[in-house]
């Protein structure tokens, strides 16, 4: 019998609200934000603090998701131990996929607001998207 597909993506809340469409490139390349509906309620959507991305992604793109699996929880789950639901990414990059990540505070707490995000900022959240399938991809036996 085949394995069913499934799909880990994530996303960034971190993005902040819309800007004006003539101001956002990024809002005008991204297929999910400028078709809402494309989503299919059959992708999960790995991370940590997930359920709030989702929240956001509703109320600021108007984009819903169906599944989400919050990285601690699964972990706690899957290995039987609820101090994973503690841990941030990092640490979970670390103990479950072998991942050493980086979050430099400077680059966290920039103003993610803009239209164009600048290069530290786009390693970040590149690093943390794959980060977060990464550890998603293990806690799921994928």
């Amino acid at each position: 019998m085949a394995r069913p597909q499934t799909e880990l993506h994530f996303f960034s809340s971190a993005m902040g609200p819309p800007a004006s469409s003539s101001s956002s490139p990024t809002f005008h390349t991204c297929p999910i934000l400028s078709n809402p509906s494309s989503v299919s309620l059959n992708v999960t959507f790995v991370g940590v603090g997930i359920k709030a991305d989702k929240a956001k992604l509703f109320a600021d793109y108007g984009v819903a998701c169906g599944n989400v699996v919050e990285l601690g929880n699964r972990a706690s789950i899957v290995y039987g131990k609820a101090e994973y639901e503690k841990y941030g990414l990092v640490d979970l990059a670390s103990m479950i996929a072998g991942i050493r990540v980086e979050k430099p505070q400077h680059v966290r707490v920039g103003d993610w607001s803009v239209g164009m995000l600048d290069e530290e900022q786009i390693r970040y959240a590149t690093v943390d998207a794959y980060a977060s399938f990464a550890v998603g991809k293990v806690l799921m036996g994928l």
